[in-house]
């Protein structure tokens, strides 16, 4: 199988799951849950990707990234967008 038809299966069986946990909504709360997707989608999703190659650009010393260490660094890339703006107590 292609990476594609592979990324459509998946794709498939994550709309099957958001119908399924939708399905038994009223239309009023099916309104709600489309509000919360589209806050998710336009300021989690969109907003706090982070490219990695924009922030090369300004780290002139990170670019000679071995294979190892741009592997860490992609790690801390993805997370660090997962906790922007975010207060945390430890």
């Amino acid at each position: 199988m292609g990476r594609e038809v592979i990324e459509l299966s998946v794709k498939s069986v994550y709309k099957k799951e958001l119908l399924k946990e939708v399905d038994d909504l009223s239309p009023s709360e099916m309104k709600k849950i489309i509000k919360i997707l589209h806050v998710v989608k336009e300021e989690i999703l969109i907003k706090k990707r982070v490219d990695k190659q924009e922030i090369l650009k300004y780290a002139g010393m990170l670019k000679s990234l071995g294979s190892e260490k741009e592997k860490v660094f992609d790690d801390v890339i993805s997370r660090r967008s997962l906790f922007m703006g975010r207060n945390v107590n430890l």
